[in-house]
């Protein structure tokens, strides 16, 4: 069985034009067009019909030494007259070993001398191999087509013939030309105002000459046109966060050295990108600026930071349940050793049930808190878009199962009609937790729990959900930790899952959640959402 082609341009063909010459005498033709496999190929039979076709879209040339209407030499000479002409392989015969004179002293990309007695297949490999070895860095591929249409002003596409329509473009000359540099123009532009990335092209300076407009608001606060003429440190960003980005921009400026999808961190906004930066060279190959593209990668670390939390939480609430646990069975151990002449000790029968009741508490809580787990891996793993959803028939919804499940509860609720926000469908599980940590941590056998929704906050453009309650106040520490302001690797046992996944919930529709403690005893835990997305 055929190993399948390792070509490195099998998925985007080669576009040879192909001048078999003449075939008469000692002058053989290249191998038949048939017979290469590089890409796909054009036959031409001379210069001048290919001054009719335009070299729009011809990444290579392969030529015989004498064409119908000159040489190879005039080729080269037509060629040199147009913008980025392509490569050309030259397929020359050979009788005595030696090419002719002018194959040595013109300035072809590649020669491939070839015997009258070749076998067709072999020569053809040996041109395949030669145009591989010509070809420069593959640039974007463009339909000339496609290009004139995207140019027309009346817009639309042209129900004409493709062939004929090409057929009149090439009629003059270098206007096919044109056509591909505009096309790359308009597509440039399309890129810099319409893709959602940050990217930018510097100076030798390291000064932004050209700078995308989708996502940079988001990113440096800045509208594009401040930051056109200004490097990073040139007050675009705060001087700390723009450090490191210059001295990146100095580095493939002075090395030539790319560098490639390197993370980068604004804490002003606690955004995420993934940044990659390489050398803009010009024709003499000396790096003249660089090209830029910043990628948001914001929700993605979000998520790592949110992972590692169930992870610090996790390990160590099951490790303390299960040292609980080892504990109440060893006491069991030794209950069950009885007395030295092994008879049964008094109250041993009921102080083993009284064991096995809180090792019975444990392993149920410690199931719960598995179930938990998996509830907030789900969030986090596969979180919903935030679009505009009815939190008033959604409150509504949860609060009236909560009071069901929770029947020795009183839970009231203040919904004000109409609101709504910019939420992820796990919103309504935001609220359930809120109220549930509420009714656990309740000192009195009747907890009471208030929640309000309304409208408010930020002038009216955020809806705004309120969980109050009088239980013991969050401590300060606990506080900081859920909130972001103590790292994550000081939690302790007490902090649990359900707290934290209302606040990832909230903040994946890039909501804020804030706990405070009222003045007249208990928490009022405050979630903010955008009315739109």
């Amino acid at each position: 069985m055929n190993e399948p082609p390792t070509d490195p341009l099998a998925d985007s063909p080669v576009e040879v034009v192909y001048f078999p010459g003449t075939a008469n005498g000692s002058d053989a033709a290249p191998p038949p067009a048939g017979e290469l496999s590089v890409g796909n190929v054009e036959t031409l039979p001379s210069i001048a019909a290919l001054e009719e076709r335009g070299i729009s879209g011809v990444d290579c040339l392969v030529s015989a030494f004498r064409l119908s209407d000159g040489t190879a030499v005039d080729l080269l000479d037509a060629l040199s007259v147009r913008a980025d002409p392509p490569p050309v392989v030259l397929v020359v015969p050979v009788e005595d070993g030696s090419v002719p004179v002018e194959a040595v002293e013109s300035p072809f990309d590649a020669v491939v001398p070839i015997r009258l007695e070749a076998d067709s297949a072999d020569a053809a490999d040996r041109v395949d191999r030669a145009v591989r070895r010509a070809l420069p860095p593959r640039s974007p591929r463009i339909d000339p087509t496609f290009a004139r249409r995207l140019g027309d002003d009346a817009g639309g596409e042209s129900d004409a013939d493709p062939a004929a329509d090409m057929e009149s473009a090439a009629a003059s000359g270098s206007a096919t030309d044109l056509g591909r540099d505009e096309w790359k123009t308009r597509v440039l532009d399309q890129l810099f105002t319409e893709i959602p990335l940050h990217m930018f092209v510097k100076d030798r300076r390291a000064r932004n000459v050209m700078v995308s407009e989708a996502i940079v608001g988001r990113r440096i606060h800045r509208l594009s046109d401040e930051y056109l003429g200004k490097r990073d440190v040139d007050g675009v960003v705060p001087i700390d966060e723009a450090r490191e980005p210059y001295l990146d921009d100095l580095s493939v400026l002075r090395t030539g050295d790319p560098i490639l999808e390197k993370e980068e961190h604004y804490p002003t906004s606690d955004r995420w990108y993934l940044t990659s930066k390489v050398p803009l060279r010009d024709d003499d190959g000396r790096v003249i600026g660089l090209v830029g593209v910043a990628q948001e990668i914001t929700a993605q670390k979000h998520r790592e930071r949110q992972l590692e939390t169930v992870n610090h939480l996790v390990r160590h609430t099951m490790r303390n349940d299960l040292n609980a646990i080892s504990g109440w069975i060893e006491m069991l151990r030794e209950a069950d050793d009885g007395s030295a002449d092994g008879s049964p000790i008094d109250g041993v029968s009921t102080e083993r049930e009284a064991i096995l009741d809180r090792v019975q508490r444990i392993a149920d809580d410690l199931c719960g808190k598995i179930d938990k787990q998996q509830a907030v891996v789900d969030v986090l793993t596969a979180p919903s878009e935030a679009e505009p959803r009815d939190l008033s028939w959604i409150v509504r919804r949860e609060v009236d199962a909560l009071a069901e499940e929770h029947g020795a509860a009183t839970i009231r609720a203040d919904v004000a009609d109409g609101v709504s926000a910019a939420a992820t469908d796990d919103v309504g599980r935001a609220l359930v937790e809120l109220v549930e940590n509420a009714v656990v941590h309740a000192e009195r056998a009747d907890p009471r729990v208030e929640v309000i929704l309304e409208n408010g906050g930020n002038g009216g453009e955020e809806a705004v959900l309120r969980v109050l309650d009088r239980c013991p106040p969050i401590p300060i520490d606990e506080r900081e930790i859920l909130t972001g302001t103590r790292p994550i690797d000081q939690l302790n046992h007490s902090s649990g899952l359900g707290l934290w996944m209302a606040r990832w919930i909230v903040e994946n529709a890039d909501g804020a959640i804030d706990f405070q403690i009222r003045e007249g005893g208990g928490n009022e835990v405050v979630v903010t959402l955008p009315r739109e997305a």
